[in-house]
């Protein structure tokens, strides 16, 4: 019997691909809600590396971690 790979753990999010809102909201701990209509609209927040549609937009994480690094959080 072949023991499954449990892959990362929940709390690492991803950083081989672009983050949604909702991965955004979980590296900050805050909701999908708050991240979107309030954080998100910060002047200085990082501008989404794709915006197609207002649900289709996606962030480099790098941009993001170096937004909250700057920020002291």
């Amino acid at each position: 019997m072949k023991v499954a790979d449990a892959g990362p753990a929940a709390n690492e999010l991803p950083t081989d691909r672009l983050w949604t809102s909702d991965d955004c909201a979980m590296y900050f701990r805050i909701s999908r809600w708050t991240f979107v209509n309030r954080l998100s609209k910060k002047p200085g927040f990082p501008k989404p590396h794709i915006e197609t549609s207002q649900r289709m937009r996606r962030w480099l994480p790098e941009d993001i971690k170096d937004y909250r690094s700057k920020r002291g959080r």
